[in-house]
């Protein structure tokens, strides 16, 4: 009797393992597993972001009410955005030149000449019969 309920025992528990396993493939567990990990990575930096926006709010937030108190601030302020400037200031731009592209620096064979325009002795050439 006892070996018989062992039997059915395994038998049970092969059944479930099998009807598990096909249910994890049918319905694809484990790539929806992985979705979910990425999905769970994208949200907590999704709540980092929104930690540093809610810091960056409270330093504007800060400023903006020290702009209703400090007359020199609301100047600045106003001058900064309105691109304004005080009687005999001077404001210089300070802006980068645009790249050049490299110029490569000739070679002439036969001449004599090499970069730059630099004389030297002239190359062996063969001569040329005449």
């Amino acid at each position: 009797m006892k070996g018989k309920r062992n039997r059915v025992y395994w038998l049970a528990l092969a059944v479930a393992v099998a009807v598990s396993a096909l249910y994890a493939q049918r319905s694809d567990l484990v790539e929806r597993f992985r979705a979910h990990h990425v999905r769970q990575q994208e949200l907590d930096a999704a709540r980092i972001e929104v930690r540093r926006l809610e810091e960056e709010l409270d330093r504007t937030s800060q400023r903006v009410d020290g702009l209703h108190e400090d007359n020199l601030e609301i100047e600045a302020a106003i001058r900064k955005t309105m691109h304004r400037v005080r009687a005999g200031e001077k404001v210089f731009r300070v802006t980068p030149l645009p790249e050049k592209p490299p110029v490569p620096e000739p070679d002439f064979p036969g001449t004599g000449k090499r970069k730059a325009g630099r004389e030297t002795e002239p190359r062996n050439t063969p001569e040329e019969p005449g």
